[in-house]
């Protein structure tokens, strides 16, 4: 049976890196790594990818749809780097794209990945052990995760580690009810909201 692993928010492979160590049969995992950021382009990302062959990496950022998009990328803190405008025009902090860290953002055209019809691309008729998403994408989740509960990608999820980024969030959306709808898909899946990859 297949074992799935979809990181969204690569950074420089600091996920997959974690992922590595925190997981014992990792190998055995087809993983898929979304960062479009120029960080995806790292040395650290490289050497990563070179190391673990069961991951395929994807250059594109991920959202509710499969369109052109602009992608905000912080120079110098790519964590910082966002596809969510209201994160990526936030000044109430003296840097940029929301942050503490003021440098120039360049302003990069991409193709956005339709992240729930991805899924079920991947997943196609298959028997599933284990299917694994990894979620830090700098506000695109208040897109993403409707998107997906609309369309009970949940359903196929054991696990799913996520950051919020509240500050940026729309005022219609409700963290707690998106949390129980997602359970009520799939009462069965872990959420863990306290992921950080940082250090790996």
């Amino acid at each position: 049976m297949k074992k799935l692993l979809f990181d969204l928010g690569a950074n420089d492979g600091c996920s997959i890196r974690k992922f590595a160590t925190i997981l014992e049969d990792f190998d055995q995992y087809e993983v898929h790594s979304f960062e479009p950021g120029a960080v995806g382009n790292s040395t650290e990302m490289k050497d990563t990818l070179k190391k673990y062959s069961n991951v395929i990496f994807h250059p594109h950022p991920v959202s509710d749809r499969a369109a052109p998009v602009l992608f905000f990328d912080h120079t110098t803190y790519s964590a910082a780097s966002t596809m969510w405008a209201p994160k990526a025009f936030d000044t109430q902090r003296s840097g940029d794209c929301g942050s503490d860290v003021s440098a120039p953002v360049d302003h990069t055209p991409h193709t956005s990945v339709n992240l729930s019809g991805f899924i079920q691309e991947t997943i196609k008729d298959e028997p599933i052990a284990e299917l694994i998403v990894k979620m830090d994408i700098e506000g695109e989740e208040y897109r993403v995760i409707p998107k997906m509960i609309k369309d009970e990608v949940f359903k196929h999820i054991t696990t799913l580690y996520l950051e919020w980024h509240p500050e940026w969030a729309p005022s219609d959306f409700d963290q707690k009810s998106a949390v129980e709808q997602i359970k009520k898909q799939n009462p069965k899946i872990v959420i863990d909201a306290t992921w950080n990859a940082l250090g790996y």
